[in-house]
């Protein structure tokens, strides 16, 4: 409690404090790029993959 009020007393109700926001489509395009050549990289260096076409 603050003040006399619980904390996040002065929210709006419909907003959800725990709620996650979206990513900014930059960073999902940056994350998916590295994801993609980490993806590529391993699968150069691991011997057995090779073999499976």
């Amino acid at each position: 409690m603050s003040g006399g009020q619980p904390i996040g007393a002065d929210l709006p109700e419909d907003e959800d404090v725990g709620a996650l926001k979206p990513l900014p489509e930059r960073l999902v395009m940056e994350l998916t790029a590295h994801r993609t050549l980490a993806l590529r990289e391993a699968r150069r260096c691991w011997p057995p993959s090779s073999e499976i076409q």
